[in-house]
């Protein structure tokens, strides 16, 4: 195996709690296999971590800012998106141990307020309900029309089902879920998880504010195209850099590798590296065992996905926000976790490559792409219509080659209506309004805003890249602003976005079909 520029490095601030091991055969191997990955796809910055018994393997390649590069290393900060779920499912399981509350307590029982925004049904929806997804409502209601608000701003959201009926993914949820823990605790929600989780775990760099991080060694959001690094600045669904604050219970942790590697050896005993009981053993288990089916692969704990992987039955979370991706992994019955985040919109593609080697280097574990039945006959008419995602419209038509769908994205509008899917609740959604969203998100801004808005002084990878001035470059004269370079970089997006607006769907059969059948993604 060649070598590459990704290197091994020491956590900063001290990591003897995660029994790092430095510069062993597994940890340069593991650097080799992270800097191939991130070399191929040409991602900006990508930093891994497997922790393997006692041993904590740590590797980081490229930089935190292409037009200021610094190298990344353990300690680089990185928006971690939903991976704060399973931090806010901690703090609520907090105090469910101090018997201040419990899984089972209908919402409203400590947010009163909600009773006035009877579409969420906060009489019927417990607190397990909202940590496991079974909300029931559009749960991204707050990032496409909160404005940054608070939890008022659901009222009149979308009912797609009733509560506990079903599983779709809910941001939402989450934010509500978090005002909880403040309710309950007399506390605002970050001061509870920093005193109660952050700090005692060691974390003492990761935060939910800007201010906050600034201070310490971040790694900037970065659009690819075409093999360049473009530094994201005021696009998508995000007010500012960080995340609105009543959306940082579902998404708004900034850490590190190393604290999410921390993150990962509490999963094991609900204790600190001292002895001292967070969470436990009881409430732990409960936040990892299943509740609510997601899909053929997944299903829902308290908020930890759990799916088996070559007959190993595993729990994890990936995160997203603009400009990120991060992924956690751990398969208790081997000892083994795996933790990566990445600073590039193709970082996920880097982290997938590198998870897979891990799992069958370090846990013997084999995980691959599920193989479509060419036995089974699949209607996939059943599936056509138009599908509601955070950041898109989705139209899912029937391709011309048997088995296949297409899938067209567009700008997603207001006032979608839910129409009933194949079983009668709602899911498959009709376009019901005029007016374009003016936060489309992420992917479609990034296309729209590619040909006015790039920094006029951008860098390829690499701290020794020289700069290169695209103001003088025309649209169309090769650069990385041409439409086709454009949609390169969206096709892993468009799939992603269709796969999670499956999970939209209240109809089981309908997510079944969707995950069997191949996809083409019309640009």
């Amino acid at each position: 195996m060649r070598r590459s520029d990704a290197s091994l490095r020491q956590p900063s601030g001290g990591v003897e709690f995660l029994g790092y091991v430095p510069l062993v055969d597994d940890a340069r191997e593991l650097a080799e296999v992270l800097g191939d990955s991130a070399s191929e796809h040409g991602a900006t910055g990508v930093v891994v971590g497997v922790l393997a018994g006692d041993e904590c393997h740590v590797a980081a390649h490229g930089v935190t800012n292409v037009e200021f590069p610094r190298p990344l290393g353990a300690g680089s900060l990185f928006q971690v998106g939903s991976i704060s779920k399973t931090f806010t499912s901690a703090a609520i399981g907090i105090l469910v141990d101090e018997g201040r509350m419990r899984f089972e307590d209908p919402v409203s029982l400590h947010l009163p307020e909600l009773e006035a925004y009877p579409e969420l049904e906060p009489e019927a929806l417990t607190v397990e309900q909202a940590l496991s997804h079974q909300s029931g409502f559009d749960g991204d209601h707050l990032l496409v029309s909160g404005r940054g608000r608070g939890l008022e701003a659901l009222a009149g959201v979308r009912r797609l089902f009733a509560t506990g009926a079903g599983f779709s993914y809910s941001n939402a949820a989450f934010s509500i879920a978090g005002a909880v823990v403040g309710a309950v605790a007399g506390t605002d929600f970050t001061t509870f998880v920093r005193d109660r989780l952050l700090r005692p775990l060691g974390m003492r760099s990761a935060t939910f504010r800007a201010d906050e991080a600034i201070t310490y060694d971040v790694a900037a959001p970065h659009l690819v195209l075409g093999g360049e690094s473009h530094v994201l600045r005021g696009v998508g669904w995000q007010p500012g850099w960080e995340l609105a604050q009543v959306d940082w219970p579902a998404g708004g942790l900034v850490a590190s590798v190393e604290h999410l590697l921390a993150w990962c050896r509490f999963q094991r005993s609900g204790a600190t590296t001292e002895g001292d009981v967070l969470l436990s053993r009881e409430t732990l288990d409960r936040l990892h065992a299943p509740v609510v089916t997601a899909d053929l692969l997944d299903r829902v704990g308290l908020d930890w996905f759990v799916r088996e992987i070559d007959g190993v039955e595993t729990i994890g979370h990936g995160g997203l926000t603009v400009g990120y991706a991060s992924d956690l992994l751990a398969a208790p019955g081997r000892d083994f976790a795996f933790a990566a985040s990445s600073n590039a919109t193709n970082g996920g593609s880097v982290i997938r490559a590198v998870r897979r080697w891990a799992l069958q280097r370090f846990a013997g574990i084999e995980e691959t792409d599920p193989v479509p039945d060419p036995g089974l006959d699949i209607d996939v008419e059943r599936v056509a219509g138009t599908y509601l995602h955070p950041f898109a419209e989705l139209n899912v038509a029937v391709s011309d080659a048997p088995g296949r769908v297409t899938i067209t994205p567009s700008a997603r509008r207001r006032g979608l209506a839910a129409s009933p899917g194949p079983t009668g609740r709602g899911g498959v959604l009709r376009a019901g309004a005029r007016r374009h969203d003016r936060r489309v998100g992420a992917c479609a801004r990034w296309a729209l805003r590619a040909r006015r808005s790039w920094p006029r002084r951008v860098a390829p990878l690499g701290p020794q890249a020289r700069a290169a001035d695209l103001s003088r470059q025309p649209a169309g004269s090769g650069s990385s602003t041409t439409p086709a370079r454009i949609s390169d970089a969206l096709t892993p997006a468009v799939e992603s976005m269709m796969r999670t607006a499956a999970r939209v769907s209240g109809s089981r059969e309908a997510r079944s079909t969707l995950s069997r059948v191949s996809i083409e993604s019309k640009r």
